[in-house]
């Protein structure tokens, strides 16, 4: 069926390339180049004594715009055209990504859940999207179903600093069933589409470290 969406979307509504107008792309050759493309760095989050490792691979106030366009496409009109778009240039890009940068070993992939009021809104979530983009970089499981979102929250960007951390405190509870089953000394990878203050990943982190999950860090696909 989703196949079939997405055929019947090509079909009545052609793709034209965002940066310059053209037809059956989402970005086009030379769009493309004005990419920013960070190579995968990364930055450190401190909260007392714990840190949080962060990865990106864009920045999402770059200058030509063309990144806030696509993940706002991805993120709110359920344009799984960007999405295949993204794991393509980000495979393209692949031998620029190591393993000792803290993707070794076993990975599990977290993708930030989503309410199950706000899931039905959009119909997906644009982080397992992305958790699966990821993972054909750096092999591993993506894992949907060890966290939910227990209460349906104010959307994140409408928020200041204090009010995201607020706003999520709580508010994920981490399936002990599943947890049971998984290997404690992995890395579990917390995936979402734009990391701005970082409160989402260490809401999070709280409950795994609850848990005695102590080897994670943090990956979107653009921070700001």
């Amino acid at each position: 069926m989703k196949m079939f969406l997405d055929f019947l979307q090509k079909l009545l509504f052609p793709w034209q390339c965002l940066g310059c107008g053209e037809f059956d792309a989402v970005l086009c050759p030379r769009c493309r180049q004005e990419l920013e493309f960070l190579e995968m760095r990364s930055w450190a989050s401190i909260r007392g004594n714990n840190q949080l490792n962060m990865y990106s691979f864009f920045e999402y106030q770059e200058p030509s715009g063309l990144v806030r366009r696509l993940i706002k496409l991805v993120k709110y009109q359920s344009m799984a055209s960007v999405g295949e778009f993204f794991s393509d240039l980000l495979l393209e890009k692949k031998r620029l990504f190591r393993k000792d940068q803290g993707f070794e070993g076993k990975l599990y992939y977290i993708p930030v859940p989503l309410h199950q009021r706000r899931y039905c809104e959009r119909g997906f979530n644009q982080a397992e999207l992305l958790a699966n983009v990821f993972k054909k970089i750096w092999p591993g499981e993506v894992l949907t179903n060890l966290l939910t979102r227990v209460e349906y929250t104010t959307a994140q960007a409408s928020l200041d600093r204090e009010g995201r951390l607020e706003n999520l405190r709580g508010k994920f509870k981490l399936n002990q069933e599943v947890l049971q089953k998984l290997d404690k000394n992995a890395k579990f990878i917390l995936v979402d589409d734009v990391i701005t203050t970082g409160s989402t990943m260490w809401a999070m982190v709280e409950e795994l470290k609850k848990m005695g999950i102590s080897k994670y860090l943090a990956l979107s696909l653009a921070r700001d």
